[in-house]
């Protein structure tokens, strides 16, 4: 969700603070119906949690920060993916089985405000895996590997699926639809890489191949992969890409934008074709985007030539804003450089890119750290890094206070710097691992502390009137 920003009316994030939420492992619980997008005048953002008043652990040191951070109770996951739908956060991720001393796969509600609503565990002996999960106003959907077969909520005897799944939810947590790939040899495995989730409830998912899979009556093959499921459960389409070592092609993260397109990025340096786009062979690591219509048809691909070492090139995540889309990964070590339309940029480093809906350049800039990224509807961009030492992300030079903090920053539809502030500093080593935004642009950030090695963070972006 791979995957997965902001749009506040609030002066970006130094004027609008985050909550910085560490997830509780619950059984299931009450749940409840999705709440409004935020984008109606009668969606009201909902109270300030009664919990922040009743916490003593704060990890800003007072007074040094703008946005304001609380810590709550802390248990045991390994989060992969977040999604934002209205004012409901979903995070899943893997956790310790409350049976065996395996692996289970899980997904977490929560309030805007922090406020648990439900967890959902699915499991077996053995290590279960999520390896992505993303959400949309229908429900939301998962992808991962389990050790045996795993009953994932739908009342037929023969519903365990095993294997490589994917499997679709309502916004209950009730089990739709579920699928698990087959191998067409003994020796064949599909391992996701990123999972998609459309709004009428569309599910596609990204992976690499060690041979042909059978994913519910179409083969695919090769070195990668991308799988097309609607909304009720059957395989549409299925694309693979190849090439004379697996290695020369890297596939990156798929997103939908909200008219239903497919986009996919990543990286090659082989030729190769996908839905009937195609991009040339490179010496080097160059990217590359596609985008896809509903029925798989090829809307475009474009790739960007890159000179520069097979091992100094690669893209790390994207995100969509209406028909625009955002990339953003690593450059080669000078004197190779790379150009996207905007002018040469150099490593090392990050590339930060916006492209129009046909792949035309909007803003292109380089930054030291990398970084995940959200896309607002205004076009707005948000990136959250970790970094350690001193970086500048356009607003000045920031420092971090021990081995490696984490950076927020908002720059503009055309790349201009807008506002930036700290999420965790200390001591200790944090680490952000997914970001995303909800309908009315409000970001949610995961991501680790050493301080807390057994548990997440969750920030919320919170809403400008809980500070007035």
């Amino acid at each position: 969700m791979t995957p997965t920003t902001p749009t506040l009316s609030l002066r970006a994030l130094t004027s609008s603070a985050l909550i910085l939420l560490l997830g509780a492992t619950l059984s299931s619980a009450c749940i409840s119906e999705f709440g409004g997008d935020g984008d109606s005048a009668g969606d009201e953002a909902p109270a300030p949690p009664t919990a922040l008043a009743s916490v003593a652990d704060d990890l800003l040191e007072p007074g040094t920060q703008a946005i304001e951070f609380k810590t709550f109770a802390l248990q045991p996951l390994e989060p992969v993916s977040v999604a934002a739908v209205g004012w409901s956060t979903f995070v899943g991720g893997s956790t310790t089985s409350e049976r065996d001393a395996g692996e289970d796969m899980e997904v977490r509600r929560y309030t805007y405000t922090g406020s648990p609503q439900w967890t959902r565990q699915w499991g077996g002996p053995g290590d279960d895996r999520l390896l992505a999960m993303d959400a949309s106003a229908t429900g939301f959907a998962i992808t991962g590997n389990t050790a045996g077969p795993v009953y994932f909520g739908l009342p037929v005897d023969d519903s365990a699926l095993d294997g490589t799944v994917v499997v679709s939810f309502d916004s209950d947590g009730n089990q739709t639809w579920g699928v698990a790939l087959t191998p067409v040899i003994p020796s064949a495995t599909f391992t996701p890489v990123d999972l998609a989730r459309a709004p009428d409830g569309s599910v596609a998912v990204l992976g690499t191949f060690t041979g042909p899979m059978d994913f519910g009556g179409i083969i695919g093959s090769g070195c990668f992969g991308i799988a097309y499921y609607g909304p009720d459960g059957a395989v549409e389409w299925v694309y693979s890409a190849s090439a004379t070592s697996c290695i020369l092609l890297a596939p990156g993260g798929i997103e939908f934008d909200d008219d239903g397109n497919l986009w996919y990025a990543g990286t090659h340096r082989f030729s190769m074709s996908l839905g009937g786009c195609q991009v040339g062979g490179s010496p080097y690591h160059q990217p590359h985007v596609f985008e896809f219509a509903p029925d798989g048809t090829c809307q475009w691909a474009q790739q960007w030539p890159i000179q520069g070492d097979i091992l100094h090139s690669s893209l790390r995540d994207l995100a969509i804003s209406d028909d625009s889309v955002v990339i953003t990964g690593k450059l080669p070590n000078p004197p190779a450089f790379i150009d996207f339309g905007g002018g040469a940029l150099f490593g090392p480093g990050q590339y930060l890119v916006r492209l129009d809906s046909t792949g035309g350049h909007e803003f292109s800039a380089r930054y030291d750290p990398p970084m995940r990224v959200a896309a607002a509807s205004d076009g707005r961009v948000f990136t959250a890094a970790r970094f350690e030492g001193t970086v500048d992300m356009g607003g000045g030079p920031v420092t971090s206070a021990g081995a490696g903090d984490i950076l927020v920053t908002e720059h503009s539809a055309t790349g201009a710097y807008l506002d930036g502030a700290s999420l965790l500093r200390g001591p200790a080593d944090q680490d952000v691992f997914d970001a995303d935004v909800d309908g009315a642009s409000r970001l949610r950030i995961i991501g680790k502390s050493a301080d807390t090695p057994d548990s997440f963070f969750l920030a919320v972006q919170r809403p400008k009137r809980w500070s007035e």
